[in-house]
């Protein structure tokens, strides 16, 4: 723990130090300096709501690019599966195939791919654009000029650095240069700090602790209390996603009352990691304001690079949420949010029990210790539907991954995750394997092997007891302002595939809740086997008469 603290320490001494210096040498201003991005970089050191808000902002870019990078290298790795294809066609000799047509079908087929990746690649330069012009990029820059100035004056912000480093195994923290994402983790440090000095000042004036002593100097820091802030961000982000609906003065923030929408009460009723996040992987709830319109515009810019016919892109917008439709054409298009979520309810209705169990444990899991494969590896190991189910998803994480980032959303309150490194053993348990078998296919320790089967069962759980919507809209063409919670047939989904998982060793001792619709088949089973009982009964007192 003494150690933590002196990272920690650390962590908040090279930012102070790093302003300092740039204080120090850009501060009286000279000729071909860049005083704005200085200044920007300086205010964002000093006020800990705006470091905070910035280092969330690039970790999401990361993610981002992350996410793109990866979707790279599975189109690149499906153009070499079909490239292989096509020689291995070439050395067969069946004369009952007609070469010539299965040759031009893969042609066509590679050029889809090549078109696909070249797109792809682009996404990624832009997304590594957007991340050289944050602040915190800048911030990564100055500090590693300093870092590389042979002057003693910087030996303070070296030592920090090395000092930072000290409980961190990583390689790539071992050089002398700085990474963007260390400052984003110093950052965070910096916020914690602030934090802990506030609560830590507050005591010392309960306990009567002299304000001229040594430790009222050291927690004299004035940090304003983000606390209310970080509740108005995750009402935001509820707001923007049709779970709550004002009903008062939107100008009177402290007197503002909401009601709560039927996604609202789902997520109230999950006990999950960010039961928002889960509710918008199985298409219950989207962004009904457009707050992710961003991200939309980002994906226009991609296909413009694609065409450079102007007419065609001012006349083929993407959604309602598009800048270049006028008020009165909005009302009558539906957002693309609102119809990335009915793709997906479609989706992932089409899947079985057992598909859906494993979908589940991608959203509960947290990150996966069996085996050495990959995301991309995990992927190909999926059923075709679950991949197409989880190439959805992943726009739906992007967009809520946009909205909190823009909101501010504190990371504790946040956590969106989909690990793909659990889905292939439920699914294989849910489908009926034995244990032995999901022990191999998972390659963890029994124990951990239980616990992350028992993590899918409680979720799946959790979603089969939701309420049902019974008035559900199912015209699609309609602009809905509120989110309608999570559909029937996928509720109907979770709760056979919470059945199909609840056996030895993975027990759920918790039973379904009963509906009074009459959900429950083994009741009706029940009924049906008492009422033919009683024709028996009939049928034989009458042939006895």
């Amino acid at each position: 723990q003494y150690e933590e603290v002196i990272e920690l320490a650390a962590h908040v001494q090279f930012l102070e130090k790093l302003k300092q210096s740039l204080e120090e040498r850009y501060g009286q201003g000279t000729q071909n300096i860049p005083n704005a991005r200085v200044q920007k970089v300086v205010e964002v050191i000093e006020n800990k709501k705006l470091l905070k808000k910035a280092s969330k902002s690039f970790s999401g870019l990361n993610q981002i690019l992350e996410l793109e990078e990866n979707t790279l290298r599975y189109l690149q790795q499906e153009a070499e599966s079909m490239k292989n294809a096509g020689l291995d066609l070439d050395l067969d000799d069946n004369s009952d195939i007609n070469i010539d047509s299965l040759q031009e079908l893969m042609a066509e087929d590679d050029m889809n791919i090549e078109k696909e990746i070249e797109t792809q690649r682009k996404r990624i330069r832009r997304a590594k654009e957007d991340m050289s012009k944050h602040v915190m990029s800048a911030m990564t820059v100055f500090a590693n000029d300093f870092l590389g100035s042979p002057r003693e004056e910087y030996n303070d912000l070296r030592g920090a650095l090395a000092l930072s480093r000290k409980n961190v195994p990583d390689e790539e923290y071992r050089s002398s240069q700085v990474s963007t994402i260390e400052l984003c983790r110093f950052s965070k440090s910096a916020v914690m700090t602030s934090r802990k000095r506030r609560k830590q000042n507050n005591k010392s004036k309960e306990e009567g602790i002299d304000e001229f002593s040594l430790i009222s100097q050291l927690t004299n820091a004035e940090v304003g209390d983000d606390s209310w802030e970080d509740m108005l961000a995750l009402v935001n982000v509820l707001e923007s996603y049709g779970c709550i609906v004002p009903s008062g003065n939107p100008d009177e923030i402290m007197a503002q009352e909401f009601q709560i929408t039927i996604a609202g009460d789902n997520i109230a009723a999950l006990g999950l990691d960010n039961s928002l996040w889960i509710l918008v992987a199985m298409g219950g709830a989207w962004d009904v304001k457009g707050d992710s319109s961003k991200l939309d515009e980002f994906k226009m810019a991609m296909r413009d690079f694609d065409s450079f016919d102007s007419e065609s892109a001012d006349n083929d917008e993407i959604d309602g949420f598009s800048s270049g439709i006028s008020v009165d054409d909005k009302r009558d298009i539906v957002p693309l949010p609102q119809s990335e979520a009915a793709t997906l309810v479609s989706l992932l209705r089409s899947l079985e029990p057992s598909e859906m169990a494993g979908y589940v444990s991608c959203l509960v899991s947290d990150s996966f210790r069996g085996g050495n494969g990959s995301a991309l590896t995990h992927f190909q190991n999926l059923s075709s539907t679950q991949q197409r189910v989880i190439q959805n998803s992943l726009t739906s994480l992007e967009r809520l991954m946009e909205v909190q980032n823009k909101y501010s959303v504190d990371e504790s309150s946040s956590k969106v995750q989909l690990e793909l490194g659990t889905c292939e053993v439920v699914t294989a348990w849910a489908a009926g394997c034995s244990w032995n078998e999901a022990l191999e296919i998972s390659g963890l320790a029994a124990g951990d092997l239980v616990r992350t089967l028992h993590r899918a069962l409680d979720a799946l759980r959790q979603l089969g007891n939701l309420s049902i919507n019974a008035a559900r809209s199912l015209d699609n063409d309609i602009i809905q302002t509120e989110s309608p919670g999570l559909h029937p047939d996928i509720r109907r989904l979770c709760r056979d595939a919470a059945r199909s998982m609840d056996r030895y060793p993975v027990k759920d001792p918790l039973p379904f809740d009963e509906d009074d619709d009459g959900d429950d088949d083994s009741k009706n089973n029940e009924e049906d086997e008492k009422d033919g009982k009683k024709e028996e009964a009939i049928s034989g007192e009458a042939a006895e008469v």
